[in-house]
């Protein structure tokens, strides 16, 4: 598909020292497309807009590679993408148009699907089938890496999830393992290896649960060790089999999706979980200052209330509404949320973050 780009002013020069050009397949969504755009180009991505080619132009910002949530319209052909310095004062979207038309250089983009940020990059995503597991495995795929997507039970979740994400080109390997068993993790790390003929550079451990919450005095010990060995020693076990790898290709990223209730203690009956999370953000910035020498960063994610098909097990709606009310963005989070975090923290833009959880919960918790 050719795409006509208008360069203005700085931006203009900019273009001109693209190293390649871009491609977008027939009916990519503007809100991956564009982002890849501004991802090339980060000084571009501070004041991109788009130009939907209507005959009264809407434009909304797209800032710092990401989109507004309701900017999600398909590029047709002969479509404009408008590459404006940023206006204040909250100017119209016709006056963007009329400085847009002062300007105009034509250009044929290359966006490739999945774009550049982790071109070639292998990366394994546990719990990678459903919820927050599932944006950062399309979010990372979306960005060029090859992703392993872990799962445990959720065979038709994953496979779901690689079929929809293989029709847009991007490379997706559904594999299964319990990542509380060394030796089925092992397996998992051997096969992303072998499938895609490299190692593991990107490692996230988001798989958890939180299981039968009970309090402390009735909780069998072995509910206890069966979260622990999920939410704790898998992160562990997955870590300890993908470091050699990461250190064979002098560097890699390791993020550890943690919890609010790491810092809250959660809600009642939840013991075994909390301390989990709790232990988890104590590995993570143990196991960074254990790989830096090795420019291995390893760092964490920790949300707060994010919908997702936990909370139809554990909560209620009316009990939903009352923690919705707490947040002082008065919304629930996304998945695409965290896993744009994420994608930020296992990028080269973060190569100097390290030991750090990072909080997503809508002001829900400050410190």
């Amino acid at each position: 598909m050719n795409i006509r780009v208008q360069y203005h002013g700085i931006f203009a020069q900019i273009a001109a020292c693209r190293e390649e050009p871009l491609t977008l397949p027939e009916g990519a969504a503007t809100l991956d497309a564009l982002k890849l755009v501004g991802r090339q180009h980060p000084a571009l991505a501070e004041a991109l807009f788009l130009a939907s080619g209507a005959p009264a132009p809407y434009a909304r910002p797209f800032v710092n590679g990401a989109l507004a949530h309701d900017l999600a319209l398909p590029l047709r052909e002969a479509d404009e993408i408008a590459l404006l310095p940023a206006l204040s004062g909250g100017a119209s979207g016709q006056a963007r148009s009329d400085e847009a038309d002062a300007v105009t250089q034509d250009a044929g983009l290359s966006v490739k699907p999945g774009g550049i940020m982790f071109a070639g990059k292998v990366a394994l995503v546990t719990g990678g089938a459903t919820g927050i597991g599932a944006s950062i495995v399309a979010q990372l795929a979306s960005l060029g890496a090859n992703v392993a997507c872990s799962y445990n039970k959720s065979r038709a979740g994953a496979e779901a999830l690689a079929a929809r994400l293989g029709e847009q080109g991007l490379s997706i390997l559904p594999v299964q393992a319990n990542v509380a068993n060394s030796a089925e993790v092992k397996a998992v790390v051997e096969q992303a290896v072998a499938h895609f003929g490299q190692p593991v550079a990107i490692l996230v451990n988001n798989a958890g649960d939180n299981i039968d919450p009970q309090p402390v005095e009735t909780m069998p010990e072995e509910l206890w060790n069966a979260v622990l060995g999920i939410n704790l020693t898998g992160p562990f076990l997955c870590a300890k089999y993908c470091i050699p790898g990461m250190k064979a290709l002098g560097g890699g990223r390791i993020v550890n999706v943690t919890s609010i209730s790491a810092r809250t203690g959660g809600g009642p009956g939840s013991a075994h979980y909390v301390a989990s999370k709790a232990g988890l953000e104590g590995f993570t910035r143990s196991l960074a200052k254990e790989l830096a020498p090795f420019n291995i960063t390893v760092n964490g994610v920790a949300p707060g209330l994010i919908y997702t098909p936990i909370h139809e097990r554990i909560n209620t709606p009316e009990s939903l509404e009352r923690l919705r009310q707490n947040i002082p963005l008065l919304r629930i989070g996304a998945p695409e949320e965290v896993a744009r975090v994420v994608s930020f923290l296992c990028s080269d833009d973060a190569s100097f973050i390290t030991g750090e959880i990072v909080a997503i919960n809508g002001g829900m918790r400050m410190d």
